[in-house]
């Protein structure tokens, strides 16, 4: 039985974790937009909706059209659940009628709702309006816009700051970087270096060609990529692939190695008609670590190297060059 289920709760995704893999082919995702592009590839026949997410109301209207059988969570299945109460939701979903005579969803939340229709009444147009609407009006309120945004760029070009990364500690020349050794520190834009590096996933895991002291700034140029471990994991006629997976709460502690996942566009629209979302992606190694400032907290990223074949290898590299995509794990 295929099972798409959508929310962004890490325990939902560890109860579906649990479902027999032997009975039910179960897809978690966290978001509207991938759950839409996994239901035309998947068909699932049941769907597990958290109507709280940003889109639900839309999503439920699109599957009502399909007759496919769905579980709300938070209202069909309360919260904490456990894997066995996920199953008996779906096996009950699955068992019943979700059609009436009249072909209409028998699900009480996905009865249609009328929008109230307000009557137009014309107003008189007032003075202000009418001054608003003249073309030297608006030639002006233009022109002060562009002078204000040139005046913007001009400033922050000279008082602006951004965030790079910078040493904490002493770097010895050939030394393997580790995320304890860095941080993120506010620089002035004319003291920026070339080719410096603005996140640390662009330094954690490479080796460090010249000598950093603390504070120094970290530049592209200095860093050399370190050989993986497991590059004799790698099949003939595939390659291995960096994947920074989006931040979301959904999946850390959850995605492992040796799964197996989909990469899916969270705009599919932006991209060829023929573009689908790419499956049957093997995970060879996860790392995570923080981005770390002084006295503030920030979610872990998720770095994933994985093994696909190179025409899979260039359709990935264009769903992700906005860095604005969704993952999958499939199987789980």
């Amino acid at each position: 039985m295929k099972i798409l289920v959508v929310d962004k709760d890490p325990q939902v995704f560890k109860a579906v974790r649990g479902l027999p893999k032997e009975k039910f082919e179960a897809i978690p995702v966290s978001s509207i937009v991938a759950a839409k592009a996994m239901f035309k590839e998947l068909n699932p026949q049941v769907i597990l909706l958290n109507e709280e997410l940003h889109g639900a109301e839309e999503f439920l209207s699109l599957i009502r059209k399909k007759k496919v059988k769905v579980v709300l969570i938070g209202e069909d299945l309360k919260k904490p659940f456990s894997t066995e109460d996920l199953k008996s939701a779906i096996e009950t979903a699955f068992r019943s009628k979700s059609e009436d005579g009249n072909g209409k969803s028998t699900h009480p939340s996905a009865e249609s709702k009328e929008v109230p229709v307000r009557a137009y009444r014309p107003q008189k147009e007032s003075a202000l309006r009418k001054f608003f609407k003249s073309r030297s009006v608006k030639l002006a309120f233009i022109a002060a816009i562009l002078a204000g945004a040139a005046i913007y760029l001009v400033l922050d070009n000279l008082f602006g700051q951004v965030n790079v990364v910078v040493a904490t500690r002493k770097l010895e020349r050939g030394a393997v970087i580790k995320s304890d050794s860095l941080a993120l520190k506010p620089v002035p834009k004319s003291a920026l270096i070339k080719g410096a590096c603005l996140t640390l996933q662009d330094v954690v895991g490479k080796t460090i060609k010249v000598e950093r002291f603390p504070l120094d700034q970290i530049g592209k140029e200095m860093l050399k990529e370190k050989r993986n471990c497991f590059i004799n994991e790698v099949p003939p006629g595939k390659v291995i692939l960096t994947l920074n997976i989006p931040r979301s709460e959904a999946f850390e502690n959850v995605l492992k190695k040796g799964d197996t996942i989909s990469v899916i566009p969270a705009e599919i629209s932006a991209l060829s008609p023929d573009e689908k979302p790419v499956s049957g992606v093997k995970v060879l190694e996860v790392k995570s670590f923080e981005q770390s400032e002084p006295g503030v907290s920030s979610p872990k990223e998720v770095i994933a190297y994985v093994v696909v074949s190179l025409a899979d290898a260039q359709r990935i590299a264009r769903i992700t060059a906005a860095q604005n995509f969704e993952i999958a794990i499939e199987g789980k």
